[in-house]
C-alpha cells in the first residue's frame, strides 16, 4: 500500500490486497504471479511474469491502465478493463463494464463483460477459443455494446462470440494471402460485419445469428483509422455444406459489386454476371461448388439457394401455353 510501488522478485509472486494511489510495477523474473485479495491501483500497473502464468482473479480489483507480459494471462476487473499493452500467448479477460486491449503475440483469446464494449487489436493472428472462459461475450441480456475483434492476421473463430443486442466487428486486416477470417462457431449480434484482407470461410460448425450481416472479402480494414482499402484481388468466399447464411446478408469486397438479399432471401443487388450465375446455380447439373472464387463470381451458390439462406423456400413453377 502506498503512492508508487515497485517490487521485483526471483520467485513466484503473490500480490496481497492493496490500495495504491500511484503506479505499481511487479516483476517476478519469469515466475508465476497471482493475487490473494483485491488490488485497487489508481495509476498505470505494469506486471512482468515473463513467460510465466499471470492470474489476477479477484473480481473486486480495479486498475487504471494495464501493461502486462506473461504466458497464460487471466485478469478480472470490477469496472472497465483497459490495457494499452499486453504480450501473452493465451489471454483471458473478464470485466463488468467493458474491455479495451492492444496486444501482441496472442494466440488464443477469450473475454467476458456484463455490459459496455469489448475490443482487442492484436499484432498477429489469433483464435477466439474456449479456455476458462468460453469465447467472447456480453453477458447482460439487454447489452447493446460493440464487440470488435481485430487481428493482424488471420482471425479464427473457434468459440462462440455473442454481442447480444449490440454490434459485432471481425477483422483480419492486411492484403496478403494469410489475411483470412475463418468462422467455425456461432456468432450473434444485432448487426455483424466481417472484413478479410483475403478470404472468408464459414466452416462446418459456423452459424451467424444477425438481423444484418456484411461479409467483405478482399477488403483491408485499418484498425486505427477505420479506412477500408482493397485487399487481395484473388480473395474467395467459402461455405461448408449445410451452413446457412441469414437473410439480409450482403457479400461484397472493396471495389467489387455486392450481392445482397432481403428478409425473404430474394436478391436485391447484384451484377449481371452474378445474376446469370445465380440462375445457373439453381440447376445443380450446371454448377455446383462450395467456393466462390472472387466476388465477381458470387452467383456460384452451393446446391440450391434454399440451402444457403434462411428462411428456406422450396416449390415448383409450372408454365402453360394458351
Amino acid at each position: 500500500t502506498g503512492e508508487n510501488v515497485a517490487v521485483t522478485e526471483n520467485a513466484d509472486m503473490e500480490l496481497a490486497a492493496s490500495m495504491i494511489s500511484g503506479t505499481a510495477t511487479f516483476n517476478s523474473s519469469g515466475n508465476a504471479i497471482t493475487d490473494s485479495g483485491a488490488l485497487n491501483i489508481s495509476g498505470t500497473t505494469t506486471i512482468n511474469a515473463g513467460t510465466g502464468a499471470l492470474t489476477l482473479d479477484d473480481s473486486s480489483s480495479s486498475f487504471a491502465d494495464l501493461k502486462i507480459t506473461g504466458g497464460d494471462v487471466y485478469v478480472e476487473e470490477s469496472g472497465l478493463l483497459t490495457a494499452s499493452s499486453i504480450s501473452a500467448t493465451n489471454l483471458q479477460l473478464k470485466a463488468d463494464s467493458g474491455i479495451s486491449v492492444t496486444s501482441t503475440g496472442v494466440e488464443n483469446f477469450a473475454a467476458q463483460s456484463k455490459t459496455g464494449d469489448i475490443s482487442i487489436v492484436n499484432e498477429g493472428g489469433y483464435s477466439i477459443s474456449t479456455m476458462s472462459l468460453n469465447g467472447v461475450s456480453l453477458t447482460d441480456d439487454s447489452a447493446t455494446g460493440a464487440i470488435s475483434l481485430i487481428a493482424k492476421s488471420p482471425l479464427t473463430i473457434n468459440a462462440p462470440v455473442d454481442a447480444k443486442n449490440g454490434s459485432l466487428l471481425l477483422v483480419a486486416s492486411g492484403s496478403s494471402d494469410l489475411d483470412d477470417v475463418t468462422i467455425n462457431s456461432e456468432i450473434s449480434a444485432a448487426s455483424a460485419r466481417v472484413y478479410a484482407g483475403d478470404s472468408i470461410s464459414l466452416e462446418t460448425n459456423a452459424k451467424i445469428v444477425s438481423e444484418s450481416t456484411e461479409l467483405l472479402i478482399g477488403t483491408n480494414y485499418d484498425a486505427y483509422t477505420q479506412i477500408v482499402t482493397e485487399g487481395l484481388t484473388s480473395a474467395s468466399f467459402e461455405l461448408a455444406t449445410g451452413v446457412a447464411l441469414p437473410a439480409n446478408t450482403k457479400i461484397a469486397g472493396a471495389g467489387q459489386t455486392p450481392l445482397a438479399f432481403d428478409s425473404k432471401a430474394r436478391i436485391t443487388q447484384s451484377s449481371y454476371s452474378q445474376m446469370v450465375d445465380y440462375f445457373n446455380a439453381m440447376e445443380p447439373m450446371v454448377e455446383k461448388t462450395v467456393t466462390w472464387d472472387n466476388i465477381e463470381l458470387l452467383g456460384f451458390l452451393p446446391d440450391h439457394m434454399s440451402s444457403l439462406l434462411a428462411p428456406k423456400n422450396s416449390g415448383e413453377i409450372e408454365a402453360e401455353e394458351e
